[in-house]
């Protein structure tokens, strides 16, 4: 059955195998369940306080909502229930290994953080509130959780990253040995915790010495630098366990990079898009670019999943080379559209009055024409992107 490479992750191991110790089991179990629920409570009643105004969980919002906005908020909340589901099934998983409650903290707490408007209405205290900067310090919290949580895991995805694995401090210029240290340092399972407690405290400190409010602590510039570096050291990880990995641990690490490849497919084409609308100036009903980009997200969730959970045959390479070449193809289309519609709106062909549109469908029918061999040149590039990243030993 179609659930067979997964039912083994939820079956309950007898209490002397498991390793992991039982006061971090039960953290992580409880923050996760914590983070899970309070997002899709607080997407109700934000929905609610929107749209539906029956539940009365949150006070009930000002104007109306437009079809529009009701499916960027709609899709939000789908979203956000979807990965508050994943992470809630990654930390009761069975097998505590793969970096799978790290992972489950992060989605967790993306979860939470997409439901920030109705978390927000539900549970914020009055402004005099004794409570009021825990309150709003606690969103800083969890968003450093997350990005602990990526750390944690792309050092333990699929099996614990060691400080043999990653390069030599010797070979690395003597400007980049100290960074090198800290990475080694982040590999140890407690570090990204560590640091995420040390990061927030200087977060809200920095916030406190500038004056700025609680609530837009999370704005300040050294959050931003935090988040890049964080994705970097995660994508960086990953590298590094594809060179320290078998054929397994490199599967598993493609269907990573599924996930990665369609989260950045919605990106390209949001792109395109942009640029073809601002073009033809172009007007929609409906507010499509988060949308598209609520697709890539579920995309990168579901390749997160499979990671952890697949145990099956599939093989994801195809996946990845499938989904870059259709992405480049529609790339490709959306630019030659684009430069097709700002040729005919020049000023030498303005005297012919052409509709908008003339130079998409003149777009559309010359990609038709060149569509086999545009595809093969795309596959080309994207087969030597491809072996360019991989040992000599696995190219093939």
């Amino acid at each position: 059955m179609w659930w067979t490479p997964f039912r083994r992750h939820f079956a309950v191991p007898p209490l002397r195998r498991r390793r992991v110790p039982l006061l971090s089991t039960l953290s992580s179990r409880l923050l996760v369940l914590a983070l899970a629920t309070v997002s899709a409570v607080g997407q109700i009643a934000y929905l609610d306080a929107l749209y539906w105004h029956r539940l009365g969980w949150a006070e009930r919002m000002a104007g109306t909502m437009d079809t529009g906005t009701l499916a960027v908020v709609g899709t939000d909340a789908i979203v956000s229930v979807l990965a508050a589901v994943a992470a809630v099934s990654l930390v009761f998983r069975r097998d505590p290994g793969r970096g799978g409650r790290s992972l489950a903290v992060a989605v967790a707490a993306w979860a939470y953080l997409l439901a920030y408007g109705g978390v927000f209405r539900l549970l914020a205290p009055p402004t005099e509130s004794a409570f009021r900067f825990a309150f709003e310090a606690h969103f800083l919290v969890v968003e450093c959780l997350g990005l602990a949580g990526i750390l944690a895991f792309s050092a333990a995805f699929p099996s614990r990253l060691t400080a043999a694995d990653i390069e030599r401090a010797e070979q690395l210029p003597v400007a980049l040995r100290a960074l090198f240290a800290f990475r080694s340092w982040l590999l140890r399972p407690t570090a990204p915790w560590i640091a995420a407690a040390v990061l927030t405290a200087a977060v809200l400190g920095l916030a406190r010495v500038f004056g700025t409010p609680t609530v837009e602590a999370p704005l300040n510039p050294v959050m931003d630098v935090a988040r890049f570096a964080t994705l970097a050291g995660a994508v960086i990880n990953l590298r590094s366990s594809w060179d320290a990995r078998d054929a397994e641990g490199r599967k598993r690490i493609t269907w990573m990079a599924v996930g990665m490849t369609l989260l950045f497919g919605a990106l390209v084409m949001v792109i395109g898009g942009n640029v073809l609308i601002s073009v033809t100036e172009w007007r929609s009903p409906l507010n499509w670019r988060p949308l598209l980009l609520n697709l890539g997200l579920l995309g990168l969730l579901w390749g997160s999943a499979m990671a952890v959970f697949y145990e099956g045959r599939l093989d994801p390479k195809a996946m990845v080379r499938s989904t870059a070449t259709w992405t480049g193809l529609a790339t490709i289309l959306l630019f030659l559209s684009a430069g097709l519609e700002a040729l005919f709106s020049d000023a030498m062909l303005a005297r012919i009055s052409l509709p908008k549109g003339v130079g998409t469908l003149a777009a559309i029918c010359l990609f038709a024409w060149i569509f086999q061999a545009t595809r093969k040149v795309v596959e080309v590039v994207i087969d030597q992107v491809w072996a360019a990243g991989l040992p000599e030993d696995v190219r093939a």
